[in-house]
């Protein structure tokens, strides 16, 4: 996109989420909202006087807590001149960045309101179904690097791919991490030994821990109420040592909360329509280099672990 200098680009906000608009309401006309965090190609990320980071994405992004995604679906936002620590301000009905970028929130723009609940109404068999045809389809979709060795390893028991080391350790400390749960155990610096490992803006045990805890928050048994909450009192989000977007992001998963793409994936395991897995199945997939692959398996690894411990009422940690 070539603008002049002095020119404004102007976007409309095409969607955003209650935590966006609440911050974006509670300022005042004029009032600085913000400070550029980091510009990739379709997201900008800022940090409120709190801290708490936001993101403003292209409308290819899925719909996403504490984001706002624009009517714009080529756009780069690296292409826009802007820089870390640029300021961002509330203008009348205007989200204003640095003087170069407005992006006006109008009566058309549409609150992304997620169905947030926990399902109960499991049916053992289309869970069954649904792992089995994930394991055909990751055969050949998917990306290495990541979760993915330790999934083929231990699932379905392939031997073709020849690991990196840092598959082989990520695939180790997974493994060491569903055993504890197995044996009833939950040692904290197991599950911290996932958070940060991997490379990438979201390291690959992040997006596994992402899949595993989402699932978790939306199926509903005494089993995974149990793990749920022993995990999450065990996780000190203060205390991770990660980068500020997976922080962002286990933050979010911790609250009860995730993306489209995962909460659209996850609800689609609980239905029979082989369609709309496949179509949520792709779109996860598209995220990242890895990171949709690797929020995927800890999607279905979590289903594996429930359908196993499927018919215990009574669990004790």
């Amino acid at each position: 996109m070539s603008k002049e200098k002095y020119e404004i680009i102007k976007f409309n906000a095409s969607t955003y989420d209650k935590h966006f608009i609440r911050h974006f309401n509670e300022n005042k006309n004029g009032e600085k909202i913000g400070e550029i965090h980091s510009i990739y190609s379709r997201t900008i990320n800022f940090l409120d006087k709190k801290k708490s980071m936001y993101t403003i994405g292209s409308k290819n992004i899925d719909n996403s807590p504490f984001t706002l995604r624009i009517d714009s679906e080529d756009i780069n936002f690296e292409d826009l001149n802007l820089k870390e620590g640029n300021l961002l301000f509330k203008v009348d009905n205007n989200l204003v960045i640095d003087n170069k970028v407005e992006i006006n929130i109008s009566p058309k723009s549409l609150l992304w309101n997620p169905a947030l609940y926990g399902r109960k109404d499991l049916d053992k068999g289309i869970i069954t179904n649904n792992i089995d045809y994930f394991n055909n389809l990751i055969l050949s979709n998917g990306s290495y690097g990541g979760c993915k060795y330790f999934y083929l390893k231990n699932y379905l028991k392939e031997k073709n791919h020849k690991p990196t080391l840092i598959e082989k350790e990520l695939a180790r400390r997974i493994e060491i991490l569903l055993d504890t749960l197995n044996y009833k155990v939950i040692d904290k610096d197991k599950i911290n030994s996932l958070i940060g490992f991997g490379v990438g803006l979201t390291p690959s045990g992040d997006d596994f821990l992402t899949g595993f805890l989402s699932t978790f928050n939306i199926i509903s048994t005494d089993y995974t109420t149990k793990i749920k909450e022993k995990l999450t009192d065990l996780i000190d989000i203060n205390k991770i040592s990660t980068t500020d977007v997976s922080k962002q992001m286990l933050l979010i998963t911790l609250k009860g909360e995730a993306r489209e793409y995962v909460l659209n994936f996850i609800n689609s395991f609980l239905d029979g329509n082989k369609d709309r897995f496949l179509f949520s199945f792709k779109n996860l997939l598209n995220i990242g280099s890895s990171s949709g692959t690797d929020l995927a398996i800890g999607v279905v690894t979590a289903f594996n672990l429930s359908i196993n411990n499927f018919n215990m009422e009574e669990w004790k940690l």
